[in-house]
């Protein structure tokens, strides 16, 4: 599975693929997408769920992120991933704080 994260200027933010197992994630970002300093963190949100943390992610570098087992399963084309900017080190509540710098949808390839 795969994700395009657009930002909200509507150019691709992050090109996020899923592994073939559903247990991490590999997160590219496509464009440095501001030069503030706090955190990006990126949050999956399931269908009719709040969001879930998945950790921070680097501005210019690939990273790669583990899906908690609860949730490998259950990726599909009705979830969300969503990258917020958090105070630095990341939402001090474990929901999104921040502003919300782009989202989108799983496809299947």
């Amino acid at each position: 599975m795969l994700a395009i994260l657009d930002q909200t200027s509507g150019q691709p933010g992050f090109v996020i693929a899923v592994s073939s197992d559903g247990r991490s994630l590999t997160i590219v970002p496509a464009a440095l997408l501001t030069s503030d300093q706090r955190s990006m963190e990126l949050w999956l949100i399931l269908a009719g769920e709040r969001p879930h943390s998945l950790g921070l992610i680097a501005r210019s570098q690939p990273v790669r992120l583990t899906v908690p087992p609860e949730f490998a399963g259950r990726l599909t084309t009705d979830t969300t991933l969503a990258v917020s900017l958090e105070t630095p080190g990341g939402s001090p509540t474990g929901q999104p704080t921040g502003t919300v710098i782009a989202n989108g949808k799983l496809t299947r390839l």
